[in-house]
């Protein structure tokens, strides 16, 4: 699975709920949405404007009736932002999402599907270095996360991964650097035991990297032309990756 790829019945379900019970939503930062394998229920994260910053709230939309079940995960001064929800097999949910503070942070809550207590808040990316948009997704136990971060190239795209809930991730790898100053909308999949990622290179091409679980290397980026559309090169290297 990859966060292209949104239930538009749930998303619009769940945008009819927050807009009538909820504070004003991000901005371009749209809300990320999950369906939990193990009782069917809708899950979503966004992040709303609280006061005079952006925090991150996590809601269950009950199986009868419009009541929301809501829980905010931050409480920080500076603007946190652009939230993602991937949930495992097992019905533990993860969000992740950046702190737009000096310097840029990753960060992550998890919750426990038998308890629904939710962990501490912890950062993925390294100490010091500027890090955003992060992505996530599960292969079965593991999970991985992309995201941008500061690079003396201009931004690099990185990626952790841990099999154990809640330890700390360890170091990112860094599997590509780009100079594109637009916008690299880094994206992570994850389908039929193939991990990759793609990011917008350069104003025609399309990079992307696959994990080879066997060496435990990501392979050296390539790059997918494209015309008018990101899209259509995300999906030539889906075929690519996955085989036609």
């Amino acid at each position: 699975m990859s966060h292209s790829r949104f239930c538009s019945a749930c998303l619009a379900v769940l945008l009819s709920l927050l807009v009538a019970t909820g504070p004003s939503r991000a901005v371009d930062d749209p809300p990320d949405v999950e369906i939990n394998p193990l009782n069917g229920l809708i899950e979503v994260t966004d992040a709303f404007l609280d006061g005079g910053d952006y925090e991150i709230r996590h809601v269950v939309k009950p199986s009868s009736g419009p009541a929301l079940e809501e829980v905010v995960l931050t409480d920080d001064a500076a603007g946190d932002l652009g939230s993602r929800i991937d949930i495992k097999p097992n019905g533990e949910t993860w969000v992740v999402w950046w702190r737009d503070s000096a310097v840029d942070e990753v960060l992550y809550r998890v919750r426990d599907f038998q308890t629904g207590a939710w962990t501490a808040e912890a950062r993925i990316s390294s100490q010091g270095v500027g890090s955003r948009h992060p992505e996530i997704v599960h292969d079965g136990a593991t999970t991985w996360v992309a995201f941008e971060t500061d690079h003396v190239a201009g931004t690099a795209l990185a990626v952790s991964a841990t099999n154990d809930s809640p330890e700390p991730f360890p170091t990112a790898t860094i599997v590509a650097a780009t100079d594109f100053t637009g916008n690299p909308d880094v994206l992570i999949e994850s389908t039929l035991g193939h991990v990759w990622i793609t990011w917008v290179d350069s104003a025609d091409k399309v990079g992307w990297s696959e994990y080879d679980h066997g060496t435990g290397l990501w392979s050296e980026p390539q790059l997918e032309p494209y015309g008018e559309k990101v899209e259509d090169a995300r999906e030539a290297i889906r075929t690519t990756v996955l085989g036609p």
